[in-house]
């Protein structure tokens, strides 16, 4: 959701709610907001069925227009500035294309890397000749209590205030190759989370 209120909009968190309920609830995510210091995380980032994110620059330094994060809520920083988007050629010659800013350029960043994620653990989870505890850890994987743990993990590196920044060539480099290295490193790790 690559948007923010100052209060909760009733259609789209009875929507939140009714979907977290559901057999198999989705994970959401969403931008914290672009005010800076002016003010707090936007609604629904500060929800509790939802991450969500602010934005860093190319070399992982947080964002100047992000909210303040007081740990209140479940934060994470991923790529957000000068993210290079395509646009309708009558905006943007000569190229179709432009560099844009925010939050909500950041969100449809971390949700990718949360869904390669996702794709690369269940390739490797239909490549087990034995598949015990990959469809549990799948699930695991699922819930937004998982995710955190493994973006925490797996994902991230902490900027010198102790932020988890999640940056995609971070992600691309670190760690084993191979999927079944992947998956057995998730598993680990939520095991160690709980």
């Amino acid at each position: 959701m690559s948007f923010g209120f100052e209060e909760p909009i009733a259609v789209i968190q009875t929507a939140i709610r009714r979907a977290s309920y559901s057999s198999t609830p989705p994970l959401f995510f969403a931008a914290t907001r672009n005010d800076g210091a002016n003010k707090g995380v936007a609604w629904p980032a500060r929800a509790g069925e939802v991450i969500g994110i602010s934005s860093t620059d190319g070399d992982g330094r947080s964002s100047s227009f992000n909210p303040i994060d007081d740990k209140s809520y479940t934060i994470f920083y991923a790529l957000g500035q000068a993210v290079e988007v395509a646009c309708p050629p009558h905006f943007c010659k000569p190229k179709n294309k432009t560099r844009v800013s925010g939050t909500s350029f950041a969100n449809p960043i971390a949700v990718g890397l949360a869904a390669n994620l996702l794709g690369y653990v269940r390739l490797a989870a239909g490549d087990r000749k034995s598949v015990e505890g990959c469809a549990a850890t799948l699930n695991r994987l699922r819930s937004k209590d998982g995710m955190k743990a493994v973006l925490k993990h797996r994902m991230s590196i902490e900027d010198n205030c102790g932020r988890a920044i999640l940056l995609p060539w971070e992600f691309l480099k670190r760690g084993r190759p191979g999927l079944n290295c992947i998956l057995d490193e998730v598993q680990e790790t939520l095991k160690r989370s709980g």
